[in-house]
């Protein structure tokens, strides 16, 4: 059988993927830097007008897949955890 002559070399995501990945890194820098579009993609994520599966394939392809398992125990809500805020009582619960 021949080698492979020519092409992408291994590893080298296709025109389609990158241009995939581009536009939702953009998209995830924009959740991150500007208050008013973190506000209303925490809306939509809450209200389910984002589904919570798409959304981890969306980051999965920007971020890549995490090695480790994450659990979330209920405590807080979706917007303290994008907005970084932790109510004093569960920030003393960690001190313990």
């Amino acid at each position: 059988m021949r080698a492979k002559t020519g092409g992408r070399t291994a590893g080298t995501p296709n025109k389609s993927t990158a241009t995939v990945k581009a536009f939702f890194t953009d998209v995830l820098e924009r959740a991150f830097t500007n208050p008013k579009f973190k506000t209303r993609l925490v809306t939509d994520i809450v209200s389910g007008a984002i589904d919570s599966k798409l959304l981890m394939h969306i980051l999965d392809r920007v971020a890549g897949k995490t090695t480790t398992p994450v659990a979330h125990s209920g405590r807080l809500t979706l917007e303290q955890i994008v907005a970084g805020t932790v109510p004093d009582d569960d920030a003393e619960a960690g001190d313990e």
